[in-house]
């Protein structure tokens, strides 16, 4: 009986460690602004904090700073807290009523 209660739990202990997300588990991603732009349309909200703060920023000059916003907002609703203090900056910084301009 006591190897039984072994075995079931060794296997309990496998099928749970099985079902965790793996950290870091994405597709093959190039390095740079493409590997960038593809952790973050993968979900990865570090990336996408670091997407949204390069549009933001102007280094991708060809698109505007909408996306930046667009991007950082998808990190703060995964709980990446520097995109949520970005956002809240940004929001206090304009005039009341204006909300943030994607012109910005």
């Amino acid at each position: 009986m006591s190897r039984n209660v072994h075995i079931i739990f060794w296997l309990c202990l496998f099928l749970a460690l099985a079902a965790l997300p793996v950290q870091g588990a994405v597709g093959e991603c190039a390095e740079g602004k493409a590997g960038l732009r593809c952790r973050a349309e993968q979900g990865v909200a570090q990336a996408q904090y670091e997407l949204g703060m390069k549009y933001l920023n102007g280094e991708f000059p060809e698109e505007s700073h909408l996306k930046g916003l667009q991007w950082l907002n998808q990190a703060a609703k995964q709980g990446h807290r520097e995109a949520s203090y970005v956002l809240d900056r940004m929001a206090l910084s304009s005039e009341p009523g204006q909300g943030c301009s994607a012109s910005n």
